[in-house]
Parts: C-alpha cells; structure tokens; sequence
C-alpha cells in the first residue's frame, strides 16, 4: 500500500507539471518520504535504559535511511563529488548495521522498556522544533509533506514517560533531523540530496557523541567514533557543495 501510495503521488506531481507545460523535476518529494519514514522507524524503536543497546537499535533505521537517501541519489542525481559520497555511504553504512545487528545478539536486552520512543517526552528542542516546522511548512519529513503520520498522531495520546539521563540525550541529539531545513526542496537531486543528507548526517554525529559519553560496549564505541569521524567529513562536503554551488548555508 506504502509503494502504490508514493506512486501515486509522483503521477499527480507530473501530471500537473505536464499540464502547466513545465519540465518534469525528479521526484524530491520521495526523498522526504523517506525521511519521514526514517523518523517513524526511529520513534518505534523501544526505549532502553542500556545506552549501548538504545543506540545500536536507533542507528540501524537512521543507517537504513541514509543508505535509501544514497541509493536515491546515484538513480537521480549527477553531481561526480556526491554519486561519489553516495557509494561510499551504501557500502560503509550497510556494513556498520551488519556489525550492529550482531552486536544487537551479544547486549543484554531491555525487557523491562517496551514503550516505543515515541511515547517518551520529547525534549523542549523537538517540540520546539516541530512547532515551527508546522508553522513553516519545512523542517522534518513529516513538515515538509504537511502531515504526521498516524504513529505520531496516537503518540501524543500515550502516557509521557520519565526520560533517564541517557534517553534524554538522545531525544536532544535527534532534534537536528526535526530543526527546519535552511532552505526548502528544490527538485534538484543533488541539491536536496546534500540539504537533507546534512541534517541526518548531524543527527548521526550527535547520536555518536551521546554513546561516546554514556555507552561502555568497546565495539560501539569504536563505532562511534568512526561515525563522527566519517560523518563529519562528508557533512563539510555537503555543506561546500550548497555553498559553492547553490548559495545555501546548512
């Protein structure tokens, strides 16, 4: 149902610029829907009071994500620098979620938290921030397409739950990928591709930084290291390529 719906919202886009006579853009809004569905992915995941095992189990959909975002590029875009990223992305990032699939088996699990991350208390940052990308009509996914998936909408109804230190930090370090963009989508590929792919790559590089301080799993503190190391690389790539070629400061 998810695919005939995108399907069919790219012909209703076409259609209408083919009526106009405009040139037909690619297909921009699917790289928010799967940032919105990178989002819902996220906030299923079940809170966890282990820091390693929150933070394994969080990245696995935000790598999943970008892996689509990269995959989407190299269909659509042209730019040589960001095809370039774009492989670099699907092989480093497919293999970090083998290695946090296998560690996922060897972490104690959290039977006793079981309620999705998304019936936590947001931090003051994502509501802000979701206010004003209601207010915008840009910021997140979900903003951009103006809407909010049904799991959002019956969220708001659950009971808040106390958030530990270590959750807290990671609701913080995920409001970068609900912050409004810096300037709305285009239907240039890779331009949108480097807008979005900014903001998720800073949310992977916050996400790091809070298993870097409240993790003790050796393997994924290598991991997020290599994350930030990475990461912050490729973001000052994005970050020159909306510069030097599209005036866009991220």
């Amino acid at each position: 149902m998810a695919d005939c719906a995108r399907v069919k919202f790219f012909v209703i886009v076409v259609s209408a610029h083919l009526l106009t006579g405009d040139s037909v853009p690619a297909p921009s809004p699917t790289l928010s829907i799967i940032m919105m569905e990178t989002d819902d992915a996220m906030n299923g995941v079940p809170v966890c009071q282990n820091p390693d095992r929150y933070f394994a189990e969080s990245m696995i959909p935000h790598h999943q994500g970008a892996i689509r975002m990269a995959q989407w590029e190299l269909m659509y875009g042209s730019n040589a620098q960001l095809l370039n990223i774009s492989r670099s992305i699907i092989t480093s990032q497919s293999d970090e979620v083998k290695e946090m699939q296998k560690y996922l088996t060897l972490i104690p699990g959290c039977a006793s938290d079981s309620a999705p991350s998304s019936s936590k208390v947001m931090s003051p940052g994502t509501q802000m921030n979701m206010d004003s990308g209601i207010q915008m009509g840009m910021g997140s996914a979900d903003m951009q397409m103006g809407m909010m998936s049904p799991g959002k909408q019956s969220s708001e109804a659950a009971s808040p739950i106390a958030l530990t230190p270590s959750e807290a930090a990671y609701a913080t370090s995920m409001d970068s990928m609900m912050a409004p963009m810096p300037a709305p989508l285009t239907g240039n590929p890779d331009r949108d591709f480097a807008l979005e792919m900014s903001k998720h790559h800073q949310a992977a590089i916050n996400m790091a930084n809070v298993e870097l301080k409240y993790g003790s799993y050796q393997p994924l503190l290598t991991m997020a290291h290599e994350i930030i190391k990475s990461q912050s690389g490729e973001l000052v790539e994005f970050k020159k390529i909306l510069s030097d070629q599209y005036a866009v400061s991220a």
